[in-house]
């Protein structure tokens, strides 16, 4: 699979026990093994929890805080071993629209499983046919940081 990812974008690839993490200036490309990186990221059911930053004003300076939201994830109807997320309260409106799908803004967020990170929201590309996504990767070596990011902050 090739991924690309743009300016600002975090990146955590997972291979086998090799692991990225980084923010990368300009775009990369990346290719991956189809089966083994689906094999990698879905290695259980969900139901799964995206917790993401929010931000409001306090005496008039912004505070960051964590919100969180039960999500589903599906297989694009186009492109099999692209996952998108939408919430789980709407698994019987799902919009394949580029609107149901998070984009640039939850680079680098967080995804839960039973109180456990499991992945991180990379970002999104623009594949032909004008279709948004989302991909999301499994983490090993930058789960417990991200992990205690999250209940210190939450």
């Amino acid at each position: 699979m090739r991924v690309t990812y743009y300016y600002h974008d975090i990146a955590v690839i997972t291979i086998g026990k090799s692991s990225v993490f980084s923010n990368h200036i300009a775009p990369v490309l990346f290719n991956f093994d189809e089966d083994q990186l689906e094999d990698e990221i879905f290695h259980r059911y969900g139901p799964y929890q995206i917790v993401g930053w929010n931000s409001h004003l306090v005496n008039g300076s912004p505070v960051l805080h964590l919100g969180s939201q039960n999500i589903t994830f599906f297989s694009h109807p186009t492109y099999a071993n692209i996952y998108i997320f939408m919430p789980a309260s709407e698994l019987f409106t799902i919009d394949w629209s580029s609107n149901a799908i998070t984009g640039m803004e939850n680079s680098g967020t967080p995804i839960l499983s039973d109180g456990e990170v499991i992945t991180i929201v990379t970002g999104s590309n623009r594949p032909p046919k004008g279709h948004n996504w989302t991909m999301i990767l499994k983490i090993w070596k930058y789960r417990n940081f991200i992990q205690k990011t999250v209940n210190e902050n939450h």
